[in-house]
């Protein structure tokens, strides 16, 4: 019996460590499960305050998208802004030029009227000396007579001598005249031809900005001579027609002398002819011009 109990003791010894073990083992399991559900509980914490951080978050995401949709408002106002600034730039500069330009013609209006102005001054102090010479002309040869009042009347030859000395006078006055007009048209001649020169000189500025297809063949260069074309035989024509108007009037009795005599009847019909095809070519601009 005491064999048996001791080979059951040392079967419970090993029974129980065993046991021990296992329970060593479990204990292990159970602080790992600890472990385990603590961190659990820490993750789940986490995952509340992470929510509560991805609301707050979305709400600023939110209120973000509001000022940014207020800013894109606010960036669309402002193009909107600079684009009708931009324009009013333009507009003003375009009459800033003008105010310019009429500056200019002014001025140049101006100094071709001083010159003009200082040129008949001019001729008017010549005039003024010339009526002073010829009154003292006269005062002298009215002194002259009336000193030759007792004498006998004077030959041919004084007679003329003293009309040439009347009539010098007055021609020496027209020429100053014909001077002054001359000056005067050739003063208007050089404001004509500045003003060509400036017009050519802003046409050949304003084609230097224009993109190149504006100058190819049979593009708006082209169109834009065309009607100037137009313009050109138009006024041409007009000034035609006045004039033979004005030297070829109208027949209105037709009888055997206008015709057989004289060249009216003849001067007539070529005025109506010229008329009617100077006519068309006025029909033509303006239906044109209707086009445009």
């Amino acid at each position: 019996d005491l064999e048996q109990y001791k080979s059951e003791i040392a079967e419970l010894s090993r029974t129980k460590e065993k046991l021990s073990a296992r329970v060593e083992e479990l204990e292990a399991q159970v602080a790992d499960l600890r472990e385990q559900v603590d961190a659990a509980l820490g993750a789940e914490e986490m995952v509340e305050q992470l929510a509560e951080k991805k609301m707050g978050l979305e709400d600023q995401v939110e209120l973000l998208k509001q000022d940014v949709q207020e800013l894109e408002a606010l960036q669309e106002v402002h193009e909107q802004l600079v684009e009708s600034n931009r324009e009013l730039e333009m507009d003003l500069r375009e009459e800033l030029e003008m105010a310019h330009a009429a500056t200019r013609e002014a001025v140049r209006e101006r100094e071709a009227a001083q010159e003009t102005i200082m040129d008949r001054d001019s001729t008017i102090v010549k005039f003024r000396e010339l009526v002073q010479k010829m009154t003292e002309q006269y005062n002298e040869m009215r002194v002259q007579l009336e000193s030759k009042q007792g004498s006998p009347a004077p030959s041919e030859q004084e007679v003329s001598s003293e009309t040439g000395a009347r009539s010098s006078p007055p021609a020496e006055l027209g020429s100053l005249v014909q001077q002054s007009r001359a000056s005067t048209r050739s003063i208007d001649l050089q404001l004509r031809a500045l003003d060509l020169a400036q017009a050519r000189a802003r046409a050949d500025m304003l084609a230097a900005c224009l993109p190149d297809h504006f100058m190819s063949s049979n593009g708006d260069h082209d169109a834009i001579m065309f009607i100037l074309l137009l313009q050109r035989l138009n006024t041409k024509a007009e000034i035609i027609l006045g004039q033979i108007r004005e030297k070829f009037p109208a027949v209105n009795v037709w009888d055997k002398e206008s015709i057989m005599k004289t060249h009216t009847a003849v001067q007539y019909s070529f005025r109506c002819q010229l008329e009617y095809q100077l006519q068309m070519i006025q029909v033509c601009y303006y239906h044109n011009r209707t086009c445009f």
